[in-house]
C-alpha cells in the first residue's frame, strides 16, 4: 500500500478529513465552471488544495489500518477527479474510483501495470516515459495542463492533469497524478461554438451578420482612435434586387445573394 508510516496526531488526521470532505463538495462545481482552455483562478486553487493534501507528509503516515482505509474511502469518493499513484518504475500503486470511471480499468486491473501500458497514447509513450524519468533523475517536473490520454478501449480521454512527487530524493519516490475529466467541458465548448456561430453568422450566406459587424466595427473605431491609425470601410449595394425577387422569385434571389458572396470572397 502507498500509505504507510509513523502515527499521526489525531488533530492532523481530522484536519485532512475535513479538507477532503470540503473538496468533495466543491469538486463538481469546479469541473462545471471550466469554460475555456485556461484554468480559472478558482480551478487552480481547487487543484492546489488537492495537491497540497496529497503533498502533506501526514497522508503517507496514517496511524492505523483503519485510518488508512478511511482516507482511501474519502479520496475514492471525490467525483470527476481521477488520482493515480506510480512508483519509480512507473507501476501503478494507487488507482481511485474516478480513475476506474475515466480510464475504464478497475483498480485490480491497473495495480502493478506501467503507466505507458495503460493510458499513454501509442505515439506519446516514449515522450511520457522520458519526461517522468527526467523528473526522477534531474528534478525537471512534468508540467501540468490539458492532455489527451487513452482509456481501456484505446479511446481518447481529454483531461487536465497535475502532478506531485512524494519522497523526492529518496530511493522510493512516488508520483501522484490528479486528472480532471474534461469530457463534459469539451462538449460544452462545442455547444458554445455552435451557438456563437448561430449568433454571428447569417444562415443563408454563411457570412458575418449585422450584429457581429456592429460589435467589431465599434472596437475597430476605438482602437484606430487610440493608436491614431487610419480605418477604411468598403460598402456596396445590389441595384434593383427587388426586381429579381419579384420577377424570378425569392429562391432565385437567395441564390443570387449566395453567388455574389462567393465572388466577393
Amino acid at each position: 500500500m502507498p500509505f504507510k508510516g509513523y502515527p499521526v496526531i489525531k488533530k492532523e488526521k481530522y484536519r485532512i478529513e475535513k479538507e477532503l470532505k470540503k473538496h468533495i463538495l466543491d469538486c463538481q462545481q469546479t469541473l462545471l465552471s471550466l469554460e475555456s482552455n485556461l484554468m480559472t483562478i478558482k480551478q487552480e486553487l481547487e487543484l492546489d488544495n488537492m495537491l497540497e493534501l496529497i503533498r502533506d507528509k501526514q497522508i503517507n503516515t496514517l496511524s492505523t489500518i483503519d485510518d488508512e482505509k478511511k482516507f482511501i474511502k474519502l479520496i475514492n469518493n471525490i467525483p470527476s477527479v481521477a488520482i493515480q499513484g506510480y512508483n519509480k518504475n512507473r507501476e501503478v500503486i494507487y488507482w481511485n474510483s474516478a480513475s476506474e470511471i475515466v480510464y475504464g480499468y478497475t483498480s485490480e486491473e491497473a495495480l502493478g501495470k506501467r503507466l505507458e501500458d495503460l493510458i499513454a497514447p501509442a505515439q506519446n509513450k516514449e515522450i511520457m516515459v522520458s519526461m517522468i524519468t527526467q523528473w526522477y533523475e534531474d528534478g525537471k517536473k512534468v508540467p501540468e495542463g490539458e492532455v489527451f490520454l487513452v482509456d481501456k478501449n484505446n479511446h481518447p480521454v481529454h483531461v487536465y492533469s497535475s502532478h506531485v512527487m512524494l519522497g523526492k530524493g529518496t530511493n522510493n519516490p512516488e508520483i501522484f497524478c490528479v486528472d480532471i475529466d474534461l469530457k463534459e467541458i469539451s462538449s460544452l465548448k462545442i455547444e458554445n461554438k455552435v451557438l456563437e456561430r448561430k449568433a454571428h453568422f447569417d444562415k443563408l450566406t454563411d457570412i458575418y451578420n449585422r450584429h457581429y459587424f456592429e460589435r467589431v466595427i465599434e472596437n475597430k473605431f476605438i482602437r484606430a482612435k487610440e493608436h491614431n491609425t487610419s480605418l477604411s470601410i468598403i460598402m456596396f449595394d445590389i441595384d434593383h434586387f427587388k426586381q429579381i425577387n419579384d420577377t424570378h422569385g425569392h429562391d432565385i434571389g437567395d441564390k443570387s445573394l449566395i453567388a455574389l458572396i462567393e465572388i466577393v470572397k
